[in-house]
């Protein structure tokens, strides 16, 4: 068995590996193992964000004579999408834009492989792909924090709620502030986090913001007002 790495058009360090092929029965068939930029989480996708399979995909094929003849990728429903090219193996695929609220809008991308010896193969990549905006998380504060009064340099504790999309994960968190420079935050990177003020001369109003982005491409951000009376 010969096995080929086509290093073509696009190199990404992803692992996720696909199976699955499917083709015509024989000794000649290849085997397809696919390879996806890091980070690429599947099935589940938001549109206008690029799928990008490695050129390091890893093609299989059973006769050490044989040769690759011809490479195609075509997908369903037609128009689903755009290709940066059909006829490599390292490509990538950008979702047309999707109604507003849609939800999981199945698509295929199918990728064929034929041999100079006649073995040939097709490979399915099953996509669910969403609208980006209904991937976004959904971050509330408990009740009654926003526009509460704390005094200068005494902690307060920032927990807020983040609801995901279903098979979703948080991919980076950030705490701000504003004014900056107006305080610390004990956890800038986490979802829950201490923050507290500098000593300062004169009441202030902080703005507390959380963003969130998620391995879905969804985002959002969310606010807390702070009255800081100085002491």
């Amino acid at each position: 068995m010969m096995r080929i790495l086509l290093g073509l058009t696009i190199v990404a360090t992803g692992m996720l590996l696909l199976a699955g092929c499917h083709g015509d029965a024989g000794a000649l068939r290849p085997a397809i193992n696919f390879k996806f930029a890091e980070g690429t989480t599947l099935p589940s996708m938001p549109d206008n964000y690029p799928l990008v399979i490695s050129g390091d995909t890893e093609v299989d094929l059973p006769d050490t004579e044989d040769s690759i003849a011809s490479i195609t990728w075509t997908q369903s429903p037609a128009g689903a999408g755009t290709f940066a090219s059909t006829n490599t193996i390292g490509t990538s695929w950008l979702s047309a834009d999707l109604p507003a609220g849609t939800r999981n809008n199945p698509v295929t991308l199918v990728l064929t492989i034929t041999t100079a010896k006649g073995g040939k193969v097709t490979a399915p990549i099953n996509l669910l792909v969403s609208d980006a905006a209904t991937l976004n998380p959904v971050i509330a504060f408990a009740p009654g924090l926003d526009g509460s009064t704390v005094n200068e340099q005494a902690g307060v504790n920032l927990a807020p709620t983040v609801t995901y999309t279903p098979g979703d994960r948080p991919l980076s968190i950030t705490w701000t502030q504003a004014p900056a420079n107006m305080g610390t935050f004990t956890a800038p990177n986490d979802q829950n986090t201490g923050w507290a003020s500098k000593d300062i001369a004169v009441d202030t109003d902080v703005i507390l913001t959380i963003k969130v982005t998620t391995a879905l491409g969804g985002v959002a951000t969310q606010s807390v007002t702070l009255h800081v009376d100085a002491l």
